[in-house]
């Protein structure tokens, strides 16, 4: 490399384009968080109580969620065979992605009472990657568009009557 110049900076990394919601999908979701909106929403406080996950990455774990349902439409793998396996699917990887002390796997598994321990735990964070591809960045304007989304779900729970139409609403609206 000749004096004074710098190496060439390397490539940036990109985020997979963001996934399109058919009718067939928001169908599919909009059936699946109706029918599992209960413990989802239960695992999703523990995470956060029980294991001190800050908020955001409870955020970004909705959608990593999301983004499972959405690529693996009436085809999920074995390890995400329930709702509950798939939100500690993305709960694991936005702790990993956000965090720099991440919770432990038997820590995990303690808390959600997975009946394989770490080593259950440890399945299901690699059959959402690879379900994902290992495509878990999130670009600024995806992650603007789900806040909104996300925000827009939480006003509509405060004006809810109490039943899931608000989680069935979200899982069904088309933010990537």
């Amino acid at each position: 490399m000749p004096s004074g110049s710098s190496p060439a900076p390397a490539a940036a990394a990109t985020s997979p384009p963001p996934t399109q919601t058919t009718p067939a999908a928001r169908a599919f979701l909009a059936a699946y968080a109706r029918q599992h909106a209960g413990p989802v929403r239960a695992l999703a406080t523990a995470a956060q109580v029980a294991l001190g996950l800050p908020p955001h990455a409870v955020v970004l774990a909705l959608l990593y969620a999301r983004r499972l349902l959405s690529a693996s439409v009436g085809r999920l793998p074995a390890a995400l065979s329930t709702p509950s396996k798939v939100l500690l699917a993305g709960l694991v990887l936005a702790d990993a992605h956000l965090c720099d002390a991440t919770v432990p796997m038997r820590a995990w598994a303690a808390a959600t009472a997975a009946r394989g321990g770490g080593a259950q735990v440890a399945a299901i964070k690699a059959a959402a990657l690879d379900a994902l591809q290992f495509g878990i960045a999130v670009d600024a304007a995806t992650y603007s568009r789900w806040m909104m989304s996300v925000d827009a779900f939480f006003q509509s729970v405060a004006s809810d009557d109490g039943s899931d139409a608000a989680v069935v609403a979200a899982a069904a609206s088309e933010t990537s």
